[in-house]
């Protein structure tokens, strides 16, 4: 049935010993004759009325959205408010009815799918002792009723608890009463209903009899006018005895059998209920007594009749047989009965194995139609497969035949790609020759690679030369033109387009910074780069617990720690600027002197990826609110770095217990003490820095030109001198760092120019060379673009801050 919820929330409590459960229908008019009797019979009692419910079901959602969404739950909500609404409509017209009664009344509502099964948990849930229900609808009643005609009324009979007395009424007649085995020991706790169901001389009341008196009465005399002109023996042969009105034990059925030709009327059937006119019955009680009279007086000239044949029988001693006819035509009576009721059993079996055979019939000729289909679908299914086999027959020439194609044409194209390779080899061959150059070509033409040549280069890509992969792909070792190089294959769905692609690409290729890893080529077909190979690892494998790789000093830290910042500067003053987007430990590479080489520098810009992993600790919090890369990203990024360099430690709390450690004064708990003796106020110093970069809000993050003078001057060693010493105001001779230096001149310089070959030069020697004629760059001895040259600010003013030093 489904879950069964009352309707109005809490349950009832209810004394079950002093109510009259009365189980009603959705129509009043089918239930009104009901509810009336029970008022009318069960005085004193509280009358409760039992409604079981059944809500509408909402309409089917086709639609996705409205299935699962909120416009089905409300639907669902003014579905159950309507349901409500008229359950409560329904009770009001019922409490109506039966406030004219004078009875205290209730109501119990429940909903459900099934009425029947709806009820009988009602009756076990609640312990309901008396109910009163309908035994079928109005219009099946008729006066020889005496078994159950609904559904409902069955089940509720057969499934209900055996501790429930439930009477069954019919058009506000008494058809049916399933009575308790505990009734007769419980007799003074029962409504005076039960009672009198329970007690037999109660039970035959005056009505009955009066009832069953005139029908025997109206039997009798119609015997009498067709048998006026017999004599007395014949008829004492033909009378019948009256029967009994047969006594009910409580689980029976109505209150007796016919018992000659006139029917049981309604008034014997409906005989407790309670007329509802005191004048009518007055009236009737009156034509019965006179009716019991003439009946009387009947019944004692018969007996006369009767004496007097069986004494002048006896007195004459006349032949036996008369006496032995009337034995036996008793004896013929009860066998015509029992015959009679036998020939009624088998006729109903009869009919029902009638009905049985009919509805075998009828679904053995719904079979044969089923079969019938069945073997003509069954007839084209075949066809069907014959065309298939043919059909996979000649496609099957097709294929080999296509397959005999595809095999030629694959032979041809693998042709032209070695003709076409080699076509292109022997055109920059040509070109090389012709400029009198090994390498000659102007920008991004130089850089451009083959993909055979990239193939040769890696060995055809041998797994075992694959140095990694990651979101912004696979990265491997190779060999070309006696030069070790690390080959990026980059994913196909990077830049929109080819140009933009080697737009891109053209401006990498001319940044030159020494901790930045060069970019030596391109591959436009694949879209692959080509770096220089940096043998020796990553920062990622110096500060990792779990490798066996020797720990940096804090020294090297210090000054690793200003390469990263030198090149993120360099990186930020170019024009146009060059945001890194991916900056931790494990891009940033350290060749055979620990010198920092950065990698992949904007490679974010150039292969945009959606969706950065929000688990990863150096991506700056606020991109995940802006959803766009700045400088300030990489800021905080490098403030991540500073953090593990100082600590050593897993990124996870880092940021916590730094900052604690700096609240209590006590920077020393955190610092990493592999790295040496580090000294306590540059290491508080360099915490400071680290937390100033990590701020949430990007605006609050020092410039890089800042942190790198502070990094700076951390870097050369603390040598105390004495106060005597004729050196103190000297400055200690140092080595300036190495991108500090004009490549030509090989000297700090005063006014760093950005030629077009990415490089930076002292503005007298770039110009010089410039002067001379030469148009190609000093460092890689290739040809320049143009002869413009940019200030370098931001090392301008880091040369400046390195100088104040001292």
């Amino acid at each position: 049935m489904g879950s069964i919820g009352e309707i109005n929330g809490d349950e009832l409590v209810l004394d079950v010993d002093e109510t009259i459960f009365v189980a009603v229908a959705e129509d009043v008019e089918r239930s009104k004759t009901t509810v009336l009797w029970a008022a009318r019979n069960f005085s004193g009692k509280k009358i409760c009325l039992l409604y079981v419910h059944r809500p509408a079901r909402p309409a089917s959602w086709t639609h996705k959205k409205l299935a699962g969404g909120t416009f089905r739950k409300n639907a669902v909500k003014v579905i159950e408010r309507v349901d409500k609404q008229k359950v409560d409509e329904i009770m009001n017209s019922y409490l109506h009815l039966l406030s004219e009664t004078e009875v205290q009344t209730d109501k119990l509502c429940i909903a459900g799918q099934n009425i029947e099964e709806g009820i009988v948990e009602l009756i076990a849930r609640h312990n309901i002792k008396w109910l009163v229900m309908g035994a079928a609808s109005d219009k099946h009643y008729s006066w020889r009723m005496t078994d159950l005609k609904s559904k409902k009324a069955l089940f509720v009979c057969k499934k209900a608890p055996d501790s429930c007395h439930i009477w069954f009424l019919c058009k506000g007649y008494l058809i049916f009463t399933r009575a308790t085995n505990d009734d007769s020991n419980n007799r003074q706790t029962m409504p005076p209903l039960v009672q009198l169901d329970s007690d037999n001389e109660t039970r035959k009341s005056e009505k009955l009899e009066s009832s069953y008196m005139r029908r025997r009465l109206r039997y009798w005399r119609s015997l009498l006018e067709q048998d006026g002109e017999k004599d007395s023996g014949q008829l004492e042969r033909e009378k019948v005895e009256p029967q009994p009105i047969p006594s009910s034990s409580g689980s029976g059925s109505s209150f007796g059998e016919p018992v000659g030709p006139e029917p049981i009327g309604p008034e014997l059937a409906g005989s407790d209920t309670i007329t509802t006119s005191n004048v009518e019955e007055k009236k009737r009680e009156g034509n019965v007594a006179r009716e019991v009279h003439r009946y009387d007086k009947a019944m004692h000239d018969i007996g006369q009749s009767e004496r007097t044949v069986y004494g002048e029988a006896r007195n004459e001693k006349e032949d036996d047989s008369t006496m032995e006819a009337l034995c036996k035509a008793k004896a013929l009576d009860g066998l015509c009965i029992k015959e009679l009721s036998r020939r009624k059993k088998l006729e109903e079996l009869l009919e029902k194995e009638k009905d049985e055979v009919k509805m075998v019939i009828d679904q053995n000729n719904g079979f044969m139609k089923k079969l019938q289909m069945v073997q003509g679908d069954n007839l084209k299914l075949e066809s069907q497969i014959r065309k298939l086999h043919d059909l996979e027959k000649e496609h099957g020439e097709k294929f080999d035949t296509a397959m005999e194609l595809l095999k030629s044409f694959r032979q041809k194209r693998d042709q032209i790609r070695i003709d076409h390779e080699n076509a292109i080899k022997e055109v920059n061959t040509l070109k090389r020759l012709i400029k009198g150059k090994n390498v000659e070509s102007s920008g991004s033409e130089m850089l451009d690679y083959s993909f055979m040549e990239i193939n040769e280069a890696t060995n055809e890509f041998d797994p075992s030369w694959k140095l990694g992969e990651g979101k912004y792909g696979s990265v491997y070792k190779g060999n070309l033109q006696n030069l070790q190089i690390a080959v990026k294959m980059l994913p196909s769905y990077g830049s929109q387009n080819h140009f933009e692609f080697e737009r891109r690409v053209e401006i990498l290729s001319r940044v030159r910074h020494p901790n930045l890893v060069t970019i030596v080529g391109t591959c436009p077909e694949s879209r692959s780069l080509i770096y220089q190979y940096i043998p020796n690892g990553s920062l990622e494998d110096c500060l990792s617990t779990e490798n066996n790789v020797p720990a940096l000093s804090w020294e090297s830290r210090i000054r690793i720690a200003s390469e990263i910042c030198s090149a993120l500067l360099f990186l930020h003053s170019n024009v146009p600027c060059i945001i890194h987007g991916n900056l931790k430990p494990s891009k940033i590479l350290l060749d055979s002197n620990l010198v920092t080489k950065i990698n992949d520098y904007g490679i974010s810009q150039l292969i945009p990826i959606d969706g950065i992993d929000k688990s990863d600790l150096y991506v700056d919090p606020h991109y995940f609110v802006s959803g766009e890369m700045t400088l300030e990203s990489d800021i905080y990024s490098f403030g991540m770095i500073l953090l593990q360099l100082l600590t050593r430690r897993p990124l996870s709390g880092i940021l916590r217990d730094v900052k604690c450690a700096l609240e209590n004064d006590n920077i020393s708990a955190v610092l990493d003490n592999s790295a040496g003796d580090w000294p306590v106020a540059r290491g508080k110093k360099l915490a400071n820095v680290a937390i100033r970069c990590c701020k949430k809000n990007p605006l609050n993050r020092p410039d890089l030109a800042v942190i790198l003078r502070i990094i700076d001057r951390m870097k050369s060693p603390e040598v105390p001198l004495p106060e005597s010493s004729s050196y103190l105001n000297q400055k200690a001779p140092r080595k300036p760092p190495s991108h500090y230096l004009c490549p030509i001149f090989q000297e700090v310089m005063k006014d760093p120019l950005i030629a077009a070959d990415g490089f930076t030069y002292e503005a007298e020697a770039i110009r010089e060379w410039l002067a001379n004629g030469h148009d190609t760059s000093p460092m890689t001895n290739l040809k320049m673009e143009d002869c413009n040259l940019i200030p370098n600010h931001a090392l301008h003013l880091a040369i400046q801050d390195w100088q104040n030093q001292w």
